[in-house]
């Protein structure tokens, strides 16, 4: 399983939330510089998928432009 995602900011976090409403970290990123960004993980069945930007390159707002999900079949 995997994610491509557009975003622009420096330091991020992403979670996956099981649907018994579990979140589990995927992925933490810092100091992010790139515009897109490929995450690899272990296959889990998501309800959704949670993104918590903590720092941006200077705006003062955030910006995700795309987020795709990828399953392994």
């Amino acid at each position: 399983m995997g994610s491509e995602m557009c975003i622009r900011d420096r330091d991020y976090t992403v979670l996956v939330r099981t649907p018994e409403g579990r979140e589990v970290e995927v992925a933490r990123v810092e100091g992010n510089h790139q515009r897109l960004r490929r995450h690899d993980f272990e296959p889990l069945e998501a309800s959704a998928v949670v993104i918590h930007v903590t720092a941006t390159n200077g705006s003062e707002s955030v910006s995700v432009y795309e987020v795709r999900c990828y399953s392994p079949e």
